[in-house]
């Protein structure tokens, strides 16, 4: 198998975890006897993306808001399995059939999207205006299964990176949204997309292969991981703390009269060519007309 026998899971810590987590795990390494597996909490987190990481994408680290732990997490994902190969899954989310059974001995990297047509049980997830372009909408991030090394998981590292640089409250916005915009499905997907024809992949179907995004699908209140107080859906504060935030020119449409007038403007060697030309042309015209009509009047005499 190319994708290493590894998992790895994230937390703030393993002794604050609810009971069906724990259940979870347990359940997770007794089905993989085959496989390693690593619980990382915060500071466990925080060591790893330090030692993988620039002083510069460092300080840009430092900076995210300490109520968007969920940008960590995505962070530690994308490296860890870059680093060292295997698979990733949320805290909430399991393997129901053993992994060596399921992921393909020649796959390098697993892509999955939501069965989120409108007969389907996650109706509309993953859909994005901004990823209009990507037919089903985005990769799923939840889980992240590859091989050390991967290409799309290095562009995803660098497109995360860059929009730390480049966040503004209004350009990534806050909440929920910034973050898949900032660290999450949709800076993965947009990372991704233009390199599918580059770089080995399989295209699966998450379901078929036993692997499900929560332990409470099929509860009565399936999103229950989502309604604690301090999830980040709530969080209204900028995900990236600056004290000034330099906010991206925006185009703006100018008419063909302006265009011209701001060409002519900035390039003081076509104006004087436009002059020439049209001094010249009324000398054509001022010298050229009388013989014309002079010719005119031979021919008909």
């Amino acid at each position: 198998m190319r994708i290493s026998k590894k998992i790895f899971q994230t937390a703030r810590d393993f002794d604050s975890l609810r009971p069906e987590y724990k259940d979870n795990i347990a359940q997770l390494k007794a089905g993989n006897p085959g496989w390693d597996y690593a619980f990382f909490n915060d500071a466990d987190v925080n060591a790893y993306i330090r030692a993988h990481v620039s002083d510069e994408e460092w300080d840009l680290v430092r900076l995210i808001n300490p109520k968007y732990g969920v940008v960590l997490a995505d962070l530690f994902r994308y490296l860890v399995i870059f680093n060292e190969g295997g698979v990733y899954l949320d805290i909430k989310s399991t393997a129901r059939r053993p992994l060596d059974d399921v992921i393909p001995a020649d796959a390098e990297f697993l892509i999955s999207q939501w069965p989120n047509r409108i007969h389907e049980r996650y109706r509309g997830f993953g859909l994005h205006a901004e990823l209009a372009f990507v037919l089903g909408g985005e990769f799923q991030q939840w889980h992240v299964m590859a091989r050390k090394g991967h290409p799309f998981l290095k562009a995803v590292r660098e497109r995360v990176f860059e929009n730390l640089r480049n966040y503004t409250p209004q350009g990534f916005g806050t909440d929920a949204y910034g973050v898949l915009r900032l660290s999450g499905p949709i800076a993965y997907t947009k990372a991704i997309y233009p390199l599918l024809d580059l770089c080995p992949h399989t295209a699966v179907n998450i379901d078929d292969l036993g692997i499900a995004y929560s332990i409470y699908e099929g509860s009565a209140d399936a999103r229950q991981h989502e309604k604690h107080a301090e999830h980040y859906k709530r969080v209204r504060e900028p995900i990236v703390l600056r004290e000034v935030y330099v906010e991206p020119r925006k185009p703006v449409v100018q008419s063909l009269g302006e265009l011209l007038a701001t060409e002519l403007r900035d390039n003081l060697e076509l104006v004087l060519k436009l002059a020439v030309f049209s001094v010249a042309a009324v000398v054509g015209l001022i010298v050229g007309l009388p013989l014309l009509m002079i010719w005119l009047l031979y021919l008909l005499a």
